[in-house]
């Protein structure tokens, strides 16, 4: 989490630092911190492909979940994560 807070104190609007902190925090078991940087990032960058995918990591909605990634892989097609995280 230092790198974070480095690349943040650098360029606190950096939104793939939030998105990807979010990760972290959810891999920590650290829902409620994932989930304020996941609606940071989206505030930032509405269809932000990592913060879309930890979004629908999160998601009980197998609906919503499977929409954030649709969203997400339509911003980048060509990161593999994002295909077989959807699968």
């Amino acid at each position: 989490m230092i790198d974070f807070a480095r690349a943040l104190n650098i360029n606190e609007q950096h939104v793939d630092a939030i998105a990807y902190r979010a990760r972290v925090h959810l891999m920590m078991d650290q829902t409620s911190e994932a989930q304020a940087d996941i609606d940071t990032a989206l505030s930032m960058d509405p269809g932000h492909p990592g913060a879309l995918a930890t979004r629908a990591q999160m998601q009980t909605d197998f609906q919503l979940a499977l929409s954030d990634f649709d969203n997400a892989i339509v911003r980048d097609s060509q990161n593999p994560e994002l295909y077989y995280l959807r699968a």
